[in-house]
């Protein structure tokens, strides 16, 4: 989940990072409230989840009262990259002596969290490492590290040892966090040195890894708007696992078991099909989750056959193949099926599916299943046929 800036700088602070001093105002009279209070020129804020907001005029700063008041609702109406701005946070604007650049996230190649320092900051940091490559360090993170390794990471610039040690502190500081909240990317950028020599985060960027949400309650953040597709907002709401895969995919998957799914998806493919989706169904699938799983592959404009690749276990064949029969009879589906179900009551699935002439492989694989998918959809026989 990504969180806000303001829900950001807020589990800073409970980490003892230093934030400009700010408040959320969700109207004028509170921006206006909040500017008279701090009685000096401040920032306007849209608070969206997607980045570089001052480009495209999400950032204002204010000197005034007048000059707050023409930009507050400019920047309250404004849609940045398609997300609607709802708040705005107002801060102190800081006095910066310089900036930095200080972030943590995963990295595929090592399978592990890595620590990024730039001495250059304020700019997105592909363009500091082009700019400047040999401004940045970057670490593999350990949970137990302490504060001499980051200035042992630090010493290869030439920092005064005050700013070495308040650098290396916030550094140990934000892994203490990033691992405390289950964070998948943290980011300050800038990381800013103000004129009283003190490091403050200017801007906050947090990703917590949304399997890990049931562990942060405590944070109690803001619900967002998922950016996903309807298919997978359908999939979640009905509990089915849902990942929709080339648009132009043409045979959609069913599957109990997610290492079923995916042993399913590579045999599309090596039979010459081109994969449209990951679903899998789990354990204990009633009549009605089976049919939706159905409906909503069944949707996808580009699919032209589906194979449903079941065992039973603690899976009841008879009430998977009502829900097959109930998605045909209610969206009225002509797209070619195959089923290949075994488990529990599968006599009486199997004899449910024969009505429907739905071809059945009984006692095959799934290579033998998916090949017969693949010749109905190249003009082969369509009728039920099982393999024994």
């Amino acid at each position: 989940m990504k969180c806000y800036e303001y829900e950001g700088k807020k589990i800073f602070k409970d980490y003892n990072i230093c934030v400009p001093k700010g408040q959320l105002v969700k109207n004028e009279k509170k921006a206006v409230d909040f500017f008279k209070e701090l009685s000096t020129p401040c920032v306007l804020k849209a608070q969206v989840l997607s980045g570089k907001r001052g480009k495209v005029g999400g950032i204002k700063f204010v000197d005034n009262l007048i000059e707050l008041k023409n930009n507050y609702e400019k920047v309250k109406n404004m849609k940045i990259y398609g997300e609607k701005v709802k708040n705005i946070l107002l801060e102190e604007k800081l006095n910066i002596k310089r900036e930095f650049y200080l972030g943590i996230t995963i990295d595929p190649s090592v399978k592990g969290p890595v620590i990024i320092f730039s001495s250059e900051g304020g700019m997105d940091i592909e363009k500091i490492a082009e700019k400047y490559p040999g401004e940045i360090i970057q670490y593999n993170l350990y949970g137990d590290m302490k504060k001499y390794n980051f200035y042992d990471m630090l010493s290869s610039f030439n920092f005064d040892n005050k700013l070495m040690l308040r650098l290396g502190d916030v550094m140990n500081k934000l892994t203490n966090l990033f691992f405390e909240v289950d964070a998948s990317t943290v980011e300050i950028n800038p990381l800013v040195l103000n004129e009283k020599d003190l490091l403050i985060a200017a801007d906050s960027k947090l990703v917590i890894d949304n399997s890990a949400l049931f562990r942060q309650q405590a944070l109690n953040l803001e619900k967002k708007s998922e950016n996903i597709s309807p298919f997978t907002k359908r999939a979640k709401e009905a509990g089915l696992s849902y990942v929709p895969l080339e648009k132009k995919g043409n045979v959609g998957s069913i599957a109990g078991g997610a290492g079923l799914a995916m042993a399913t998806m590579d045999t599309i493919r090596y039979c010459g099909g081109r994969p449209a989706n990951f679903l899998d169904v789990g354990g204990g699938v009633s009549e009605g989750k089976m049919s939706e799983a159905l409906k909503i592959v069944a949707s996808r404009k580009n699919v032209r056959g589906i194979i449903i690749n079941v065992f039973g276990g603690i899976n009841n064949c008879e009430f998977m193949a009502k829900g097959i029969e109930k998605a045909i009879e209610e969206d009225k589906i002509e797209k070619e099926i195959v089923v290949k179900m075994r488990g529990h009551f599968q006599e009486r699935g199997w004899k449910i599916l024969e009505k429907l002439n739905i071809p059945i492989i009984k006692h095959g694989t799934t290579e033998e299943a998916v090949e017969l998918l693949m010749r109905n959809l190249e003009g082969g026989q369509s009728n039920n046929v099982s393999s024994s």
